[in-house]
Order: structure tokens, then sequence, then C-alpha cells
């Protein structure tokens, strides 16, 4: 799961799994989870390449998702967003089979609908083997008005840098804003 609420020009962002949220700022697409998965932490360790990911037979093992456990550690991220970015959200349908190079040209010479719909096409002509979930949202004007939802006193602020994780174990703020744990 990877869901993402605006509140002014503040992107909240919750994470688990293997699907993903990328910014395409300034032309440029940043990912902004980690996804969570078995190969994930192979490439982080150096063990597999990100070119030997792709066609590895354990690819698609999960290490962290949601219905496994009564719990489950999610990843948050407060970003403060710019006018002109657009963001993605996207199920591994799409990321497994497109790369960043080819998603990020789509985003920048498309409006969100039809970016979505190209990436959709794009997936599947690369052989659609996985549900295909894409969300794109272009922001182009933002508030500063955050008084709509109170924002967790447990995320820093990243007022106009890309993301770091933090981790909490206390997640009830997760709840408030999302109506999930």
């Amino acid at each position: 799961l990877t869901v993402a609420q605006v509140v002014g020009a503040t992107l909240i962002l919750g994470h688990v799994g293997d699907s993903r949220a990328y910014l395409l700022r300034d032309g440029e697409l940043n990912q902004l989870t980690a996804d969570h998965s078995w190969i994930a932490e192979q490439i982080a360790q150096g063990v597999v390449s990100p070119e030997a990911a792709r066609s590895h037979p354990n690819r698609n093992l999960i290490t962290r998702a949601i219905g496994i456990g009564n719990t489950v550690e999610t990843d948050t991220l407060e970003i403060g967003l710019r006018e002109k970015d657009v963001l993605l959200l996207c199920s591994d349908g799409l990321h497994g089979l497109v790369d960043d190079d080819e998603i990020a040209a789509v985003l920048r010479e498309n409006q969100p609908l039809p970016a979505a719909e190209a990436l959709v096409d794009r997936a599947n002509g690369k052989g659609g083997n996985d549900n295909i979930t894409v969300v794109v949202a272009g922001l182009e004007r933002l508030s500063n008005n955050t008084d709509a939802v109170k924002r967790p006193a447990d995320l820093e602020s990243a007022e106009t840098q890309l993301p770091t994780s933090t981790r909490n174990s206390n997640r009830s703020w997760f709840k408030r804003l999302f109506g999930r744990r």
C-alpha cells in the first residue's frame, strides 16, 4: 500500500510493500519510497545488480505487507511540494516493466490523465503480466493552508527537500489520516 495526502503545500506519504511513489520535479524523476522486498534488500547490499534483479526468480518476494500480521511497520514521509511537481503512485505492474527513464519521459510529455493511460499502455505493451495501477497528479496550485489536517508532530518537515524516511512505532496519526494502520 502506498497512500498520499496533499495538505497545503505538503505531501504526506505512507508506504508498505512494493508499490511506489515517485515525484517528478524540474523534469527529474525521484523515487520516494523504498520497496519492501527481498530483491531490494539484495540490491542495497550489492549482492544483486539492478539489471539482474529485473529477471531474478525471487524478485516478487515481499518482506513487508498489509494483512500478514496484526501490525506492520510502515515508512512515512513528509515532503514540501512545489508548483509544477508531478506525483505518481503505481504498483509493481508498472515499475516492474517500464524503467524509470521511460516513466519520466511520459510524465514530462503529458498531462496527468494521458500520462496515466500512456504508462498503463506501455506496461501492457511489455507483457502486462501483473496488475497495473497508476495514479498521476499534477500539482499546479498549492496552498500554504495546512489547517485542514493537523500534521503529525513526529514527522520532520522537509520544506523543499526530497524525503528521508521516518520510522516510528507510534502510527496512530496514520490511522487518523488514512483510516488504517
